[in-house]
């Protein structure tokens, strides 16, 4: 392109020499033009799906934040279950443990009427 300009600038042409050599620039610059106007295409495509790609990298995000809270909600009240099962079964042993003694007890005094 810059040796078509230099030489539409510096030399001198008959009229159909400067005629072929405007077409040629115009035939240049319509192909520039058209790859030009491919590239600005390309580049809009990138930049809409790279929007998208944070569009969706944010919601994920977000969807990961609102279920790791929900998971966290779950394991707490899992260890407050664990807790209160624990609670209950020394209950239910101490409670096993008492009826035994009851038990005996009440076969003891049985025993010395």
């Amino acid at each position: 392109m810059k040796e078509l300009i230099e030489r539409l600038r510096n030399d001198c042409y008959q009229e159909d020499e400067v005629r072929a050599h405007a077409k040629e620039a115009a035939d240049a610059l319509e192909r520039l033009t058209a790859e030009l106007a491919k590239a600005n295409s390309q580049t809009e495509e990138f930049e809409r799906k790279w929007y998208l790609g944070c569009d969706e990298i944010e919601n994920l995000t977000i969807e990961n934040a609102a279920l790791k809270e929900g998971l966290d909600g779950w394991h707490s009240q899992f260890l407050d279950m664990e807790v209160e099962r624990d609670a209950l079964l020394k209950s239910a042993e101490r409670n096993a443990t008492l009826g035994l003694l009851l038990s005996v007890m009440l076969l003891q005094e049985k025993r010395n009427d």
